[in-house]
């Protein structure tokens, strides 16, 4: 057990080093991004459990690890980022269909929108042949008299959603007009209330 634990410490604090070592002169030449070993605290915190002596200490790798850092300093704008296009803050869900492209707008609180544009057979989006599968588009949202105002899309895009009956007829300003794929264009689609 003890020599199982020297090794995962010895492993984890090389990384460490080299993590460090990277990142360092990636600052000094001022280019370039470090290599980066994920959490090679990990190794270190689990090897120093296994050694007695080093066991009040195993925390400290994480203090150390500017990987670990990294991913606590990002955690709560990507659990923000979720929170704000999760299922519990869905308002309303919407669906147009003009096959071989379906489109899926889910409209949520606080003003956030999320579309997901989704080819069946794949489509070609661009002049070198690439197939377009699916797609996602975030952006805001408004209440207008008879509808729905999503903004701040794809180049200042703008998506009037009018009420005609029970569904909503789209009409899309600021598409570009030289745009020789018109994939994800939602002009004239009519999308239906789906939750």
């Amino acid at each position: 057990m003890s020599k199982l634990g020297t090794i995962l410490v010895v492993m984890g604090s090389l990384l460490l080093l080299i993590n460090w070592i990277s990142f360092i002169e990636c600052w000094r030449k001022k280019k370039g991004s470090p290599i980066i070993f994920p959490f090679p605290a990990i190794l270190v915190f689990g090897g120093s459990l296994m050694l007695p002596s080093l066991k009040p200490y195993g925390w400290l790798a994480f203090v150390i690890d500017y990987s670990f850092l990294g991913f606590l300093y990002v955690l709560p704008r990507e659990i923000r980022n979720e929170w704000q296009y999760c299922r519990f803050t869905r308002v309303r869900e919407l669906q147009a269909s003009d096959p071989p492209r379906l489109f899926v707008l889910t409209l949520h609180r606080k003003g956030h929108f999320h579309i997901k544009l989704t080819c069946n057979p794949p489509t070609i989006c661009n002049d070198h042949g690439a197939l377009l599968a699916s797609s996602g588009i975030l952006g805001q949202w408004e209440m207008i008299d008879n509808g729905f105002l999503l903004r701040d899309y794809r180049d200042q895009r703008t998506l009037r959603l009018c009420q005609s009956g029970t569904s909503y007829v789209a009409t899309e300003h600021n598409y570009p007009q030289d745009k020789r794929y018109p994939i994800d264009s939602m002009n004239g689609l009519t999308f239906t209330v789906v939750r």
